[in-house]
């Protein structure tokens, strides 16, 4: 008998990666199927963030839900959906690492005298009132909000960071590298940022290093657009160039057992973690519980990212044991490839059995779907109607199912793959 474990596209979107960890008293074990047990009492507030394969997701509605296998827990058990952002920086060798007559190229004094730019520095000296740094190809969009920041060194509280819209941020005027940052809206095109030396005398040298401004877009569509400028700050320490993908510190949504959520992402965004939070006082008895995140605003239970299933090669007639790792029925997907009539597929523990009066090709494929929500028989993606001969279809209850594939001919190639999902209530 020839067969193999097959796996196949889950409709479980999340799979979390196998993994352990203890703190607190408690042990957090994530198994092959993604199943988390959580065993031990926590002797304190307890999270743990538990690597996920970060799928990426397109635009549309998600639900996230926690479902219980098996054990207890005294208290309530959290998981928080961590989610991902692309940000745009709009400055250009903001790291100040290429430079022409001792100013960064793409930058611009005004007002003053560009007195050197080495080791990622800009340095320069005003030599009038509002002597300045900027870029001057004016890099922002009219009605995009950005977070801008820079570090910057001066000897007076008369240097600012200072944004068109007439936001000023102060430098404490101590000598030191100081983060200066401001959320802005750009209200026109020539919209632009500078650092800024207001006295009307006794000028000095003022050194800025890392300058950044991050597009964070127009409307909520844009995951850093409600950020606070601290959030921001903590996300983006230093300069970067270009594109970077980061976790941001709210989640797509938190769950409890019982207590599933509806978020929305955007295309592009991802899932790199879910945090799993114990609080002070928990008891947990080998507290298992599958999270799932399925496309659409309705949750069902839980069903193991792994697709079990088994392959059937070239033979008149084959037999193979699937397995339901779940505690209900579940219902197969039968894939048929190549040259070949009257295939069948029989459940021989069940009984049920499902054949087709047709006479494949060798490049044609024939899906029998027997989920409810997407049953039918499918010809090279097509709903063919009125070839299966029986009205019923297969289920698989939980535990091990042995199937049966019969056909007439057959050519060299693989024939038929059954795929099964385990599902879990």
């Amino acid at each position: 008998m020839l067969h193999d474990v097959i796996f196949g596209a889950p409709k479980n979107l999340l799979r979390l990666l196998s993994s352990a960890q203890s703190a607190n008293g408690v042990t957090a074990q994530v198994d092959a199927n993604g199943l988390v047990t959580l065993s031990g009492t926590a002797t304190a507030d307890t999270t743990f963030t538990l690597p996920a394969n970060a799928v990426t997701l397109g635009t549309g509605a998600y639900t996230a839900s926690l479902t219980v296998k098996n054990g207890y827990a005294t208290g309530t058990v959290t998981a928080a959906i961590t989610q991902t952002a692309q940000a745009t920086q709009v400055i250009t060798n903001g790291n100040f690492a290429t430079s022409s007559n001792n100013l960064a190229t793409g930058f611009a004094v005004g007002h003053g005298v560009a007195v050197s730019c080495t080791n990622n520095t800009q340095t320069f000296r005003a030599t009038a009132q509002s002597g300045q740094l900027d870029m001057y190809n004016y890099p922002y969009l009219s009605g995009h909000k950005y977070f801008i920041r820079c570090y910057v060194q001066a000897t007076s509280t008369g240097v600012v960071l200072y944004a068109q819209n007439g936001t000023a941020v102060t430098h404490p005027g101590d000598g030191k590298y100081e983060p200066l940052s401001c959320i802005v809206t750009a209200t026109v095109s020539n919209f632009y940022a500078a650092i800024v030396d207001r006295r009307t005398s006794g000028w000095d040298n003022i050194s800025v290093q890392s300058f950044m401004a991050i597009d964070m877009g127009t409307d909520a569509s844009n995951p850093l657009y409600n950020l606070t400028s601290a959030q921001m700050a903590a996300l983006f320490p230093s300069y970067f160039d270009g594109a970077k993908t980061v976790t941001l510190p709210n989640p797509f949504a938190t769950v409890s057992v019982g207590s599933p959520a509806t978020f929305t992402a955007q295309s592009g965004q991802s899932i790199p973690s879910v945090q799993i939070s114990i609080p002070a006082g928990a008891a947990c008895s080998q507290y298992a519980v599958g999270l799932q995140v399925e496309s659409g605003s309705t949750a069902t239970g839980w069903v193991s990212p792994g697709t079990q299933g088994v392959i059937f090669y070239p033979a008149e007639g084959e037999t193979g044991t699937i397995t339901n790792t779940g505690n209900v029925d579940a219902y197969p997907v039968i894939t048929i490839t190549g040259a070949c009539a009257n295939p069948s597929v029989t459940n021989d523990t069940t009984g049920e059995s499902i054949s087709v009066n047709l006479a494949l090709g060798s490049t044609d494929t024939l899906v029998i779907d027997c989920r409810p929500a997407t049953r039918g028989c499918y010809l090279n993606g097509t709903l063919a109607f009125g070839i299966k001969q029986e009205l019923g279809w297969i289920h698989c209850p939980p535990g091990d199912n042995v199937l049966t594939f019969a056909r007439n001919g057959y050519d060299t190639k693989r024939h038929c793959t059954v795929s099964l999902q385990g599902r879990y209530l």
